[in-house]
């Protein structure tokens, strides 16, 4: 399963994005890549950064990239969450639930996006995503998020 987030919005505060599914479309009348909206993501601010250091534990949107996705037990949430594994400069980013931007230190909210840096239906985003990878995981299939 192919997950990609467009990011749509970068402010000082946080940055939005468009979490979908690629699928590959082979029909009689197409072919190609068809992506299909899930959520919207809610990250910490976006910075260039040049210092080549690492970022964790500070606020700031992941770098773009492929990374591999897994879901592992989050002993500071309390909960199995997704993992995205490899990020450059970061640890343990984190697919999350949550309402704003001040709730997270390096991850990505998912849910619908109401304006102003925040997101809502949240827990219902997470039970279908992680019912998505399981079922993915279970077909053998890799799971990667892209983010643009």
């Amino acid at each position: 399963m192919e997950l990609i987030i467009e990011r749509t919005e970068k402010n000082e505060r946080f940055t939005v994005g468009r979490l979908s599914i690629l699928k590959l479309v082979d029909d009689a009348h197409v072919d190609g890549e068809e992506k299909e909206f899930l959520y919207d993501t809610l990250e910490p601010k976006w910075t260039e950064d040049t210092t080549g250091k690492r970022l964790f534990r500070k606020k700031f949107a992941i770098t773009p990239g492929r990374y591999p996705v897994v879901i592992t037990y989050s002993r500071q949430h309390d909960r199995w969450l997704p993992l995205l594994l490899w990020v450059r400069k970061f640890k343990d980013v984190r697919i999350l639930i949550g309402k704003t931007v001040e709730d997270i230190n390096s991850g990505i909210i998912i849910g619908c996006y109401t304006g102003g840096g925040r997101i809502s239906a949240s827990r219902q985003a997470m039970t279908d995503l992680k019912q998505r990878i399981v079922a993915a995981k279970d077909n053998g299939e890799p799971v990667f998020l892209t983010v643009i």
